[in-house]
């Protein structure tokens, strides 16, 4: 017979040393788990849902925009401002929430307004115009280097989405040229041509003192080495037949500073701050739009500099889910889908060990009430055991 003391004697088992952490290996677990899933559905829900948003009317070089700026009222004076190298980043969106209060005729992105230039990323930047009101005034879209890929993202796909790329028109007396410029070596004959057939409509341009405003990406001029990144070399025939246009403003990116140079007849305006990556310590290097005030006799520079940052962490956040893990999602399809079986396997794992931990703390729990030994009376006997009445 086994002898079995009695019930005020016994204890439990010592508690398992390890339990407590199991249970928080299996919480991390489970919380790891459940992010994935909830990053696989952010990213198809932000790629197929917020990417398929259609672009504004107001974003891109249609002629109902330019109809637009040229409907606009300039008889005294109006504003216009430019913002380069955005690179998909968040302070465009601070930009823009300033620009949206100024009275601007229009808005021009210098290019580089993406990081790469393929779909996901062309996806991402026409979902972002979807997060604000829309804006008061047409936006114009000028291609650069990032923008245009010849394999994934060609011109002629960029004019698709957009509209054309070597284009002119007049508003209040004054031109305004966009061109296709982003091979800082060679200009494509194409934008030669356009150039040249302007050129031959400078003399009118001259006689009339039409002021000439030029919009491209990279710069037919030599930055500085001070003012940002190294100077590369650009295709001269494109400075010789900007020379030609007569007084001209030129407006370029590329360059992830600000500079102002003239040479000649042109004034070159190098505005590369829209959010791209910047060099610590370069004069010039900071984040920022340019507006110009053009008036009959006077042209005049505003330069709004951005330092807030606000909404960074959810534009990368959703830039991330669009242009970097749904392209990889997709080319790797079956390598998620083994991935996330193997997820829930491990998550299968982990609830039958909270289960069985479950099961043995119910085997190893002390009575629902307090036991006290009996207090024998005075015939020397123990009273049965029993419960302890509620207190009223």
């Amino acid at each position: 017979m086994t002898f079995r003391p009695p019930l005020w004697e016994r204890t439990t088992e010592p508690a398992d040393q390890g339990r407590r952490w199991r249970l928080i290996v299996a919480g991390v677990v489970v919380v790891l788990v459940l992010g994935v899933f909830a990053l696989e559905a952010y990213t198809l829900w932000a790629y197929h849902v917020v990417g398929s948003r259609p672009l504004p009317a107001g974003v891109g070089n249609s002629p109902a925009n330019i109809r637009r700026v040229q409907a606009g009222d300039a008889s005294h004076g109006f504003s216009f401002a430019v913002v380069g190298d955005v690179h998909n980043s968040g302070v465009l969106d601070d930009i823009l929430a300033e620009l949206r209060n100024e009275p601007l005729a229009f808005l021009v992105l210098l290019g580089d307004s993406v990081r790469n230039g393929d779909v996901a990323n062309h996806r991402f930047f026409r979902s972002r115009w979807s997060r604000g009101p829309e804006m008061p005034f047409p936006v114009f879209c000028v291609p650069g280097n990032h923008d245009i890929d010849a394999d994934e993202f060609p011109a002629s796909q960029f004019e698709a989405r957009y509209g054309p790329t070597n284009f002119t028109f007049e508003f209040a007396g004054n031109r305004f040229v966009f061109l296709r410029a982003v091979d800082s070596l060679a200009c494509d004959e194409e934008t030669l041509g356009f150039l040249r057939r302007l050129v031959g409509e400078a003399r009118e341009s001259v006689s009339r003192q039409m002021k000439t405003f030029v919009f491209l990406h990279v710069p037919p001029v030599t930055v500085p080495l001070d003012l940002g990144e190294p100077g590369t070399p650009f295709d001269p025939r494109l400075s010789e037949l900007l020379g030609q246009l007569g007084s001209c403003y030129v407006l370029c990116g590329h360059r992830h500073t600000y500079a102002r140079i003239e040479r000649g007849n042109c004034t070159y305006l190098i505005s590369g701050g829209g959010g791209a990556r910047l060099i610590p310590g370069k004069f010039g290097q900071f984040h920022h739009a340019l507006a110009l005030r053009v008036d009959e006799d006077t042209v005049r520079e505003q330069m709004l500099v951005v330092n807030s940052g606000i909404g960074l962490l959810g534009n990368a956040l959703q830039c991330l889910a669009m242009t970097r893990l749904y392209p990889w999602f997709r080319a790797n399809q079956l390598t998620v889908l083994a991935g996330n079986i193997l997820l829930l396997a491990l998550t299968g794992g982990v609830g039958i060990v909270l289960f069985g931990l479950r099961r043995r703390t119910r085997r190893l729990s002390v009575p629902a009430w307090p036991v006290t030994p009996p207090v024998p009376d005075e015939t020397g006997l123990a009273p049965a055991l029993v419960p302890p009445k509620p207190t009223p």
